[in-house]
């Protein structure tokens, strides 16, 4: 492994994570090969998964989707060790997003509990959870998928210009109500 992999490898393991820095570490360490370290990670995420389902939640954390991103991780983890509570909590992260997860008016899974808008984050962050879950498990129709990445696509039209936000650009946030006021988002 080249040096400076390692060294950033080490920096990423010492630091303390919000859900989506969790699931985006590991993620990196899935796709990189390290499964054992993000066996790791998806346990931690399990560890604190809340009562609605949403893994690696801390700090009073207002995210819908930002949890999903240890989806993956979570999945793997059941498969490598059989260990059915990683299976439950992927389960339970599944039916929150399907089931109890907030929604615009669209259908689009919203990115926060407490005001309904879609940002370009969730488009990582849910579906390829989503995507996993039903390849492994058949559990629920490829529509799902198909349907909520609609949604938070037609959520990032500019009603105005019909144009889609780019990266850098600022936008009103999709979703926003009138007394939500403009909001800027940056669309990676």
């Amino acid at each position: 492994m080249n040096n400076q992999v390692l060294k950033v490898k080490q920096a990423m393991l010492a630091m303390q994570r919000y859900s989506w820095e969790q699931g985006v570490a590991a993620q990196a360490l899935l796709e990189s090969g390290f499964k054992e370290e993000a066996v790791l990670f998806a346990h931690d995420a399990c560890v604190r998964q809340e009562a609605t389902g949403r893994l690696g939640v801390m700090h009073g954390e207002q995210a819908v989707t930002d949890p999903a991103s240890n989806g993956e991780a979570v999945l793997l983890a059941w498969e490598l060790t059989g260990d059915a509570r990683y299976r439950e909590a992927a389960d339970r992260m599944l039916e929150y997003l399907l089931n109890a997860a907030p929604r615009t008016g669209n259908g689009a899974i919203s990115h926060l509990q407490h005001i309904r808008q879609v940002w370009v984050d969730s488009f990582y962050m849910c579906p390829p959870f989503l995507a996993a879950a039903g390849q492994l498990k058949k559990r629920f129709a490829r529509s799902n998928v198909i349907a909520n990445c609609y949604g938070m696509r037609t959520r990032r039209c500019c009603p105005i210009s019909g144009m889609t936000t780019s990266r850098n650009l600022p936008a009103r946030t999709a979703g926003a109500s009138a007394t939500d006021g403009l909001r800027l988002v940056w669309c990676a």
